[in-house]
């Protein structure tokens, strides 16, 4: 027999966060990156504490926390209340609406790179609008593109890049969602917010082939 979907996200939720406190990094739909300290729940209400000038009722965010890129948990969280704590702090009430497990699962066939592209700074927390600078590609697909680099990336920051894929150059625009420490620097993936659909479909073809080539 199938469990209520409200208990389901109870027993989601004790796996994920067994104790607390803990500090998580959210993208929100209208703060970007910040993060939250989950100091306690009751149920799927975490009680928590955030920047009291970017946070605000019925903001929505997601957390993705786990133990890699392809093991990882993703939350979708609603504020439902927010008291000031100090003037740089305040204290919220946050529900999850929403547990999905990703285990390595692929929403796209990715083509594996190892070639060097510019990337060009659009909003970072640690780096200057405009900066631009060579790092290399990993992997791309559809939907994201990994690159490693020594510079520094977070959560949300937005970059943009134009590799030379097949012969031929595509624009595309990151938002940072995870990273992760490798020799010599840092893998970062992120999510593509715009890519020119015939690009989108030329990638969708060298990747199958890619990927039927393995």
């Amino acid at each position: 027999m199938a469990l209520p979907r409200s208990y389901a996200l109870l027993r989601q939720v004790a796996d994920i966060f067994p104790s607390l406190p803990i500090t998580i990094e959210v993208l929100s739909d209208t703060s970007g990156a910040l993060r939250l300290e989950l100091l306690s729940h009751n149920g799927r209400v975490f009680q928590a504490r955030g920047p009291r000038l970017r946070v605000h009722p019925r903001m929505r965010a997601r957390a993705r926390v786990g133990s890699g890129p392809d093991d990882r948990y993703e939350i979708d969280l609603i504020v439902t209340s927010v008291a000031k704590e100090d003037d740089w702090s305040a204290l919220l009430n946050v529900e999850v609406t929403e547990v999905v497990h990703r285990n390595g699962r692929r929403t796209a066939l990715r083509l594996h790179l190892a070639e060097p592209t510019e990337l060009f700074v659009v909003a970072c927390r640690e780096l200057e609008a405009n900066e631009r600078f060579e790092v290399m590609l990993a992997d791309l697909s559809a939907a994201g593109v990994a690159f490693t680099t020594d510079r520094p990336f977070s959560l949300g920051d937005v970059v943009a890049l134009m590799p030379n894929v097949g012969g031929q150059p595509m624009r595309l625009r990151g938002r940072v969602l995870h990273t992760e420490a490798v020799e010599g620097g840092l893998r970062v993936g992120c999510e593509l917010m715009a890519i020119r659909e015939d690009d989108r479909r030329r990638l969708d073809a060298l990747a199958a082939d890619d990927d039927a080539a393995e």
